[in-house]
C-alpha cells in the first residue's frame, strides 16, 4: 500500500469565493504559489501567508500558466475571454488580442497557453484555442522594460481538425527529444509538435472512453508525454515514436488537474507526476525514463485521501520536497510533505 502523505501547512486565500477552475495552482519560486479564482489572480507572500492581487479582469480567467526562465525570472501567462496577457517579471504586460487579428477565429477562442525558452532567448508562446488551432507568437529579451505592450501572432495551425484544445504543455530547449510541444482535445487526441512548429505525431484518442484530456506534462527528460484523461486514465507516451509506453488506471473519475517535478528531488527521486480527481483522491508517482526496451518505469509513491471534497489544482514546491493543494468551496491551500518517503 502507498504511504499517507502528511498534511505540514496551510495558507489562507485572500477571498472565500470558490475556485471551480481546474489547474488553479501554480509554482512561483520561494515556495509562492500562484492562484487563479474567478476574474483574479493571486500571488502569495509565504512570510505572512496572505494572498495579494496581481492581475483582475472584468470577466472570468479561463486559465493560467507559471514557470521560472532564466534571463526573465517569473513569467505568467494569463488567458480570458478577450486576450492572453504575458506578464514578464512584474514589469512588462503584452498582451495578444484575440479580435485584432485574423488567426484567431473569435472573441471566445483562447482555451489554454503554455510557454518556453528557445536557444536565442526568446519566449515562445502557444495558445489552444476552442476551434482546434495551435497560435504562436514570441516575446524578446530586448523587449523587457520596453514599450512592447502587444504581442503579434507569428503563426497557427489547425492540426485538431476543428476539436477544442484543452490541454498544453512545452518541453524546456536542453531536453534532446524532438519534440517542444504536446497539446490534447476534447476527442481524447495528441497532437506532438516538432522544434519548428511543424505536425511531429498525431496520436489518435486510445479508445471510445478516453473522453477529452484534462492535462499534458512532458516528463522523463523531454522524452515522455504524461497525459490525463476524463475517465481517470493517465497514459505516458513516448515522445519520439508516439507510441504508447505505459496506462495507468489511477482514479476512479475524472482528473482535474495533474502537476510535474522534474527531477531528481532531494531524495534522487526521478520525475514525480502528482494528480488530482473528482473520486477526491489525489495520487503521486515516481516516473524514470529507460533507454532500454521498456521506455519508462513507473512507481506509485503515495495517495492523499479527501473527505467530500473537490480537489482542483496541484503543484509542487521548487525543490519537490512538498505538493500543495487546492479543493472546491475550501479556502485554503494545503501543503503535503513528500520528503519523507
Amino acid at each position: 500500500m502507498p504511504h499517507q502523505l502528511k498534511l505540514v501547512e496551510k495558507y489562507l486565500l485572500h477571498r472565500k469565493s470558490p475556485s471551480l477552475l481546474y489547474n488553479n495552482l501554480h509554482n512561483f519560486g520561494d515556495d509562492s504559489f500562484l492562484y487563479v479564482s474567478g476574474n483574479t489572480v493571486f500571488r502569495n507572500n509565504p512570510d505572512v501567508k496572505n494572498f495579494l492581487s496581481i492581475a483582475s479582469y472584468s470577466e472570468q480567467v479561463i486559465y493560467c500558466h507559471a514557470a521560472f526562465l532564466p534571463m526573465y525570472g517569473n513569467v505568467v501567462a494569463i488567458v480570458n475571454q478577450r486576450s492572453m496577457d504575458l506578464y514578464i517579471t512584474n514589469k512588462n504586460c503584452v498582451s495578444l488580442v484575440y479580435n485584432k487579428h485574423s488567426l484567431t477565429r473569435s472573441v471566445e477562442a483562447s482555451k489554454c497557453v503554455t510557454f518556453c525558452l528557445d536557444k536565442t532567448g526568446m519566449i515562445c508562446v502557444f495558445i489552444g484555442t476552442s476551434t482546434g488551432d495551435l497560435i504562436y507568437a514570441e516575446f524578446n529579451l530586448s523587449d523587457v522594460g520596453g514599450r512592447k505592450t502587444s504581442l503579434v501572432p507569428k503563426g497557427c495551425t489547425n492540426m485538431h481538425k476543428m476539436r477544442s484544445i484543452t490541454a498544453l504543455d512545452a518541453s524546456y530547449d536542453h531536453f534532446p527529444s524532438p519534440v517542444s510541444v504536446v497539446s490534447g482535445d476534447n476527442g481524447g487526441n495528441v497532437v506532438l509538435w516538432d522544434k519548428n512548429r511543424k505536425l511531429y505525431r498525431f496520436i489518435s484518442s486510445c479508445d471510445s472512453e478516453s473522453e477529452y484530456t484534462t492535462a499534458v506534462k512532458i516528463c522523463g527528460e523531454g522524452m515522455l508525454a504524461a497525459v490525463s484523461f476524463g475517465n481517470g486514465k493517465i497514459v505516458l507516451y513516448c515522445m519520439t515514436t508516439g507510441s504508447k509506453s505505459v496506462e495507468i488506471c489511477a482514479h476512479a473519475r475524472c482528473i482535474n488537474a495533474m502537476a510535474c517535478f522534474h527531477g531528481p528531488n532531494i531524495q534522487g527521486m526521478g520525475d514525480l507526476l502528482a494528480t488530482a480527481s473528482e473520486d477526491g483522491t489525489v495520487q503521486l508517482f515516481n516516473v524514470v525514463q529507460s533507454d532500454g526496451e521498456v521506455v519508462a518505469f513507473v512507481r506509485w509513491l503515495a495517495n492523499i485521501e479527501l473527505n467530500d471534497i473537490l480537489p482542483t489544482g496541484l503543484c509542487f514546491n521548487e525543490s519537490g520536497e512538498t505538493l500543495a493543494l487546492t479543493c472546491y468551496d475550501t479556502p485554503l491551500i494545503y501543503v503535503y510533505k513528500i520528503s519523507e518517503l
